[in-house]
């Protein structure tokens, strides 16, 4: 059993004297509007029943096709690249908001991948500061950044993608259902079933080819 198994946005002038606008505040007025900072995509927009079946179907074809051992093996790998203390810490008490917490992180992540570079330049640093998450997820992401040696663009790709399989490899063993595992549903809802499965036959092996897996745009 590996490691765990006990078991994340950046005074007024007065009329009669203008003064320039600072570096803070351009900036600020040259930032986009809050929404485009996530995602510019348009998301998938399911109705709950349809969103239920799609997820539903999702858990047949996955737990049909999973190699077996692929749920230890990934999580033995999620210990390996997030260290024994962050892994520890992440599922000794593992809650739906833990996973929730990756899940949300993940997405942000990729789906705001470009708006990012452009304006952090940091994955760590994003990591931290992302505080809509719990602390101990934030954690987890920068542990596993500092043992993925990547570009940032491709770094990104592959820390989120590795979340996504902890999350879910986390629920398997803790026998949650995956139809209530937010990993692995936001995985179905944006990216579709196949994504799921390749994430988890990619997750025993070298987290840095993760970086291959990026969205479809």
């Amino acid at each position: 059993m590996p490691p765990g198994k006990r078991l994340s946005e950046y005074a007024k002038q007065s009329p009669k004297k203008a003064k320039p606008k600072s570096p803070a505040r351009t900036q600020r007025a040259a930032s986009p509007p809050r929404s485009a900072r996530v995602s510019d995509r348009p998301r998938r927009r399911l109705s709950p029943a349809a969103r239920d079946a799609l997820v539903a179907e999702a858990v047949d074809y996955f737990e049909a096709t999973l190699a077996v051992g692929a749920v230890n093996a990934a999580a033995a790998q999620a210990a390996r690249y997030a260290g024994d203390n962050a892994w520890n810490r992440l599922t000794v008490d593992w809650s739906g908001r833990n996973c929730r917490g990756l899940a949300r992180l993940a997405r942000a992540a990729l789906d705001g991948k470009d708006w990012l570079h452009d304006r952090i330049g940091d994955l760590v640093g994003f990591l931290l500061e992302w505080l809509s998450t719990p602390r101990v997820v934030r954690v987890f992401g920068k542990e596993i950044a500092k043992r993925i040696p990547l570009p940032w663009d491709q770094q990104l790709v592959a820390v989120s993608r590795g979340m996504q399989i902890a999350g879910i490899a986390v629920c398997m063993i803790n026998d949650r259902e995956l139809t209530k595992c937010e990993c692995f549903i936001d995985v179905v809802i944006n990216e579709g079933k196949e994504r799921v499965r390749q994430l988890m036959d990619w997750a025993a092996k070298d987290w840095r080819n993760l970086e291959q897996l990026v969205p479809v745009v």
